[in-house]
């Protein structure tokens, strides 16, 4: 008995025969696993070729049997193999093997796993040749702090970059991605200080946490349609400058593209809905943001610190939290109707700011929200509903006595009682500086052009089939939510009174095309959209979107006669035979023109339009 006991005792402490049963070639260690697979599994120095180079063969002789080896050891794999002693990373087949400069594959290698920490630290280790096309698992934490200079893994079947596993390479220059690749997990390629470039192939779907964080060579990455997913700080300091997000895009994580060069951020063709906090904290370049249809929320420090000058909110955003916008570059902000909250300190510091148009009904402004902003001089507040203290919290600290934040009339006395909306001044006007001659509007409160000092002139449209041509209406007092056409005097500017919510009497416009766009509007219908541009109507060739406050004008079922040309314009239901807009007293040539603006060198019978008028010959 005692005989057995002391047999059983040493398998236990050897972890079972396998231990006894290694064959080392060339310093390279195999052994047979418990489920009777061969593998690498260790090393030794003392055998290694002179020259560094370790070549993994195809079959070994173990125990007078042929094995096919099809896989190296890692430090995790076959719980059940004690590898002499070795626990933890140190399993690992060649963990901290400093001698191994270069790794080889036998030709028609059958090794399909390298496991987790295999060859962790191993500093030396530049180049593995002969990569098997049978290769389908590399495990985490796999070449974290290797010393290699390039690798090609394009003809594997490899399909996830798993966990660190090429993590604080930085000799990595470039490398040749699985062409079945699927999905990088965290901090896959992280801390690769020396990785220039990353061509995605088209199967990549998620991108997870900090995969190439801190790369500070990153220049360039290309990234394909299907991808669905980037994760937290993913590309967090990495230097590119340019990034196409792609339309299947649906998520972007926390800080993925914080202390980046970007110059544009273009999602307006990706699903995504939100952007969460810090997500593109200190930009120092970037300048221009293009947001999505459907877009919901801007997380906190979102975009703090980074210059944009330029960004459209979409109708459906519901919050912008704090300190989102903080050291931007913006000349004028609208807020589009459905906002309920924008938070502390959201857009302060911002020391271009001048124009703000809160459309958001009910929308609470935390404290600070736009302190700080010295050139603010225009901030407003459009709803009709009775303001009350609950709904501001102090967010104009700090800005120029100039500032004056214009409501309707109905609520003047109480908008100047309210000691949480704490801006100097109050009042009931719109004031407008026209950029050209011809511009357009569209506004939320009702607004009065009778009486305006300077000419101010606004009109209506309505596009005449017949005519293949634009008709001007002139209004007066009009309604909220009326696309509008100015016209006036370039570089002036018009003070414009705000009229009554419930204000009675304002024009009829049952026939105007031009669309509202009080919040932002998405154009998609390019055949049917119409932009004011150098005092003509053109045909837009893009998507995107239409500018808030502005309006455009929408032929249902497009032009007549399809022209790619600039349509001519009515004024005062007068056609003029001058493409753009024209008034009437302009037109002084003696010429006669028929309906559809074609100079007729002698006219007969019919009618005609001369010096800019209608006339019938007879």
């Amino acid at each position: 008995m005692k005989r057995v006991y002391f047999t059983l005792t040493l398998m236990s402490l050897f972890g079972g025969l396998n231990a006894f049963a290694t064959v080392t070639k060339d310093g390279v260690v195999y052994d047979k696993m418990s489920d009777g697979k061969c593998f690498v599994v260790g090393y030794d120095e003392a055998t290694m070729p002179t020259d560094g180079i370790v070549t993994i063969v195809n079959t070994i002789n173990i125990d007078g049997t042929d094995y096919t080896v099809t896989g190296i050891l890692g430090g995790a794999d076959y719980t059940d193999y004690n590898n002499n002693g070795k626990t933890g990373d140190d399993r690992a087949a060649f963990f901290n093997c400093k001698k191994i400069i270069g790794l080889r594959f036998a030709d028609g290698s059958d090794v399909t796993l390298i496991g987790d920490h295999a060859f962790k630290s191993c500093t030396n280790l530049k180049t593995i040749e002969n990569i098997p096309s049978k290769l389908t698992e590399i495990k985490k934490w796999c070449f974290e702090e290797t010393g290699l200079e390039s690798i090609d893994l394009s003809n594997t079947n490899v399909t996830i970059m798993q966990d660190g596993v090429f993590f604080n390479n930085k000799s990595l220059t470039s490398i040749q991605l699985p062409n079945k690749l699927e999905n990088f997990w965290d901090n896959a390629f992280k801390g690769c200080t020396a990785l220039k470039n990353i061509a995605m192939p088209s199967t990549v779907v998620g991108i997870y946490n900090s995969v190439f964080e801190d790369c500070t060579s990153l220049s360039n990455v290309t990234l394909k349609e299907g991808c669905t997913t980037l994760g937290h700080h993913v590309f967090k300091g990495c230097p590119f400058t340019s990034f196409t997000f792609p339309s299947t895009l649906n998520s972007i994580g926390e800080y993925a593209f914080e202390n980046t060069n970007l110059k544009t951020v273009d999602l307006s063709n990706t699903q995504i809905k939100n952007l969460p906090n810090g997500s593109f904290l200190n930009c120092p370049q970037l300048s221009d943001v293009k947001l999505p249809i459907g877009f919901t929320y801007i997380g906190n420090h979102a975009f703090k610190s980074s210059p944009i000058a330029s960004i459209t909110f979409p109708p459906t955003l519901e919050k912008i939290d704090t300190w989102a916008f903080q050291y931007a570059h913006f000349k004028n902000v609208v807020i589009p109707t459905s906002c309920s909250a924008i938070g502390e300190g959201a857009f302060s510091e911002n020391d271009n700011l001048t124009t703000v148009f809160i459309n958001g009904v009910k929308c609470y402004l935390a404290v600070n929200a736009f302190a700080n902003c010295g050139n603010l001089k225009d901030v407003y507040i459009t709803s009709n509903d009775e303001p009350n203290a609950e709904r501001y919290g102090y967010p104009f600290k700090n800005n120029s006595a100039d500032l004056t934040v214009h409501v309707v009339p109905n609520y003047l006395d109480t908008f100047t009682k309210l000691v949480t909306c704490n801006a100097p001044k109050f009042d009931s006007n719109l004031s407008l500086t026209l950029g050209k001659e011809w511009t357009t509007l569209t506004s939320a409160y009702n607004l009065d052009f009778s009486n305006v000092e300077g000419g101010l002139i606004a009109y209506t449209a309505k596009y005449n089939k017949d005519n293949d041509a634009v008709a001007l209406t002139p209004v007066k007092k009009v309604k909220a939510h009326t696309g509008l056409i100015l016209k006036g005097e370039a570089g002036k500017t018009y003070t414009v009174p705000i009229l009554a919510s419930n204000e009675e009497g304002l024009d009829e416009a049952t026939d105007n095309q031009l669309v509202d766009c009080v919040d932002a509007v998405w154009s998609t219908g390019r055949d049917n959209d119409y932009f004011l541009s150098n005092g003509k109507f053109v045909k837009s060739k893009n998507h995107g979107w239409a500018l808030p406050g502005k309006s455009y004008l929408y032929i249902n079922g497009g032009r007549a006669n399809k022209s790619e040309s600039p349509l001519r314009v009515y004024v005062d239901n007068t056609a003029t035979a001058i493409n753009g807009i024209t008034t009437n007293p302009v037109v002084k040539d003696e010429a006669y023109y028929n309906l559809q603006g074609v100079k007729v060198q002698r006219p007969q019978h019919g009618v005609f339009i001369h010096n800019g008028k209608k006339v019938v010959l007879k």
